[in-house]
């Protein structure tokens, strides 16, 4: 069986050859042409929503029209149309009605909910199509054996109005051709376990089991990590599952669920006395013990959760590939690996219609405007998206940096988020929603303290809060800041319940910290009327050494 379903794969590549990459491949010869025809299509369709009209979408001829009449959005702008045509049904954004909603945080504590259309699932197996193709050339044999993916649940939960709301990646997961079902470690129904420690658990039985992974694909490196962690802590429970084939619930799971999942899990003896034998030889197991035939890791590599790669990377056979998976959020699929070989990510230009400013140029009051054709080899830049779900002109706070070229396109590569966010993990921390949190802890354990700072470490994938307070109990003050952050933010709550982002460490500083803070940062060139700070940074871009201010800490955070 598993012949023929290769032989399918090796045909379904060779259409896609012919197709939607010869297309892509022709795209970037002449990428204005093919962005201009993009949004004229998308400002035709809509035309007649409301947000077409109030911005007078019938009079944009051009992409000077375009700027002209609608100006950079955020989605607080949008919130109203989305929320609008939600509730009556009617064409406020979009002139087709979403099927679903993504959901992510927003900089508040209110969730954003991006539509997704009919045509969003169609675009998105497209690309996957494509990526499938690239990974299926560069890494041969990455599809000879299982499919180790990773997702989150396609439905997550119903909105008043009975719309559901989920993930685009669990959506692709459900809707892949019958082929690739075939060969998934995971049956889907895994992704809608809400205790943590059971999903981990339970991926881990089922991928421990298939002794032939050749590929694991998901977002976060994080992810990964954790996979090998839960592998390491439960072994000798995870191979008698294997054994008896029946899962243990050590989580008190709902008895039906995990009566669902363990009809997808088969006893294999001959694994499990071979994870026997593996487990009594080695004092940890790495992924190159359990799959040494694994061909690719398909993980982002860049930004604040690159810091993990060089451990994962000793966890795999030698010669298993990592392959960028590209610019991906919950907004839309921003780029695509082409040459894995390379990393060379070029923008979604099939899809989506891009804007970059360059970082240097955000803080003008009439920043230049450039398309993907005008942007230049080692420069970053901001990116503005006009996708066909409705966002228009969105400023993403998204820093990427062009790092070769495919024809006339760049390849671009997430550097990090913008100013007054911070992303270790996924989590997507805004500086206000921090300055909220400090309030409430503040009131909660009556501190006080007119200094602070909160730094997100990349290395040990936890933020560090920096007071200049009186020692208390650090655990105490961690807990009370991070429960606020979780009420704010439902990405770091997912984070920290997952383990993924490590327990916030508190440190208290001395009550001249400020002025020598002030004083270091005005010494390296910032002038002294005009001083501020961001209360949120990453801790590499800080060069000021809180640490050396640190009082004696009580309790441990």
């Amino acid at each position: 069986m598993n012949r023929i379903i290769n032989w399918l794969f090796w045909c379904k590549m060779c259409l896609i050859r012919f197709t939607s990459w010869r297309d892509l491949v022709s795209h970037t010869k002449n990428p204005r042409k093919y962005q201009q025809q993009l949004l004229s299509s998308i400002i035709k369709r809509n035309q007649d929503t409301t947000f077409g009209k109030d911005h007078s979408f019938k009079s944009i001829s051009s992409y000077k029209d375009f700027v002209k009449n609608i100006a950079v959005q955020d989605y607080e702008s949008l919130r109203p149309y989305i929320e609008k045509q939600e509730e009556t049904k009617k064409p406020e954004l979009n002139a087709e009605n979403p099927i679903l909603y993504a959901q992510t945080s927003g900089t508040t504590g209110k969730p954003k909910l991006l539509p997704i259309l009919k045509r969003t699932i169609k675009n998105y197996q497209h690309s996957q199509s494509i990526v499938s193709y690239v990974n299926y050339y560069a890494s041969p044999g990455v599809f000879a054996g299982t499919i180790l993916a990773i997702g989150s649940p396609a439905i997550e939960g119903y909105l008043d109005t009975g719309t559901p709301y989920g993930s685009m990646s669990g959506l692709v997961y459900q809707s892949m051709p019958k082929m690739v079902h075939r060969k998934y470690v995971l049956p889907s129904i895994i992704f809608d376990v809400e205790d943590y420690k059971a999903k981990y658990y339970l991926i881990s039985a089922f991928a421990m089991r298939s002794f032939n992974v050749s590929i694991i694909a998901t977002a976060n490196p994080s992810t990964v990590m954790k996979i090998l962690h839960t592998i390491n802590q439960y072994k000798e429970e995870l191979v008698e599952d294997i054994s008896t084939g029946h899962l243990s619930n050590h989580f008190n799971m709902n008895d039906s669920e995990l009566k669902k999942i363990n009809r997808y899990f088969y006893k294999d003896e001959s694994r499990a006395q071979k994870l026997k034998m593996l487990i009594a030889g080695s004092e940890t197991i790495a992924f190159a013990h359990l799959w040494p035939n694994l061909k690719a890791l398909s993980v982002w590599t860049g930004g604040s959760v690159g810091a993990l790669i060089p451990e994962i990377k000793r966890q795999l056979p030698e010669k298993t590939n990592i392959i960028e998976l590209g610019y991906l959020s919950s907004e839309f699929r921003g780029s695509i690996n082409v040459t894995p070989k390379n990393d060379y990510c070029i923008p979604t230009i099939h899809e989506n219609f891009f804007e970059f400013v360059a970082v240097a140029d955000i803080d003008n009051e009439s920043p230049n405007y450039l398309l993907a054709d005008e942007l230049e080899l080692g420069k970053q830049y901001f990116v503005l998206v006009t996708t066909q779900e409705g966002l228009y002109r969105y400023f993403m706070n998204d820093i990427v940096e062009v790092n070769g070229f495919v024809n006339k396109v760049p390849s671009i590569k997430f550097i990090q988020k913008g100013k007054g966010v911070v992303s270790l993990t996924g989590e997507k921390l805004y500086e206000g929603q921090v300055i909220d949190a400090i309030d409430k802890l503040k009131n909660k354990l009556e501190l006080k303290f007119n200094f602070f700072i909160l730094l997100g470490d990349e290395q040990a994938q936890c933020y560090k809060l920096f007071l200049d307070a009186e020692p208390v109990d650090a655990v105490a003050v961690s807990e009370c800041f991070e429960k606020a952050l979780c009420e704010l933010n439902m990405e770091f709550e997912t984070k920290r319940a997952s383990t993924r982002l490590g327990q916030t460490e508190v440190v208290f500083v001395n009550k001249n910290t400020y002025e020598d803070f002030k004083n270091h940062c005005v010494d390296n060139g910032q002038r002294e009327g005009q001083f501020k700070y961001l209360v949120l940074q990453y801790q590499k871009e800080c060069s000021f050494d809180f640490v050396e201010h640190a009082l004696e800490r009580t309790g441990e955070a």
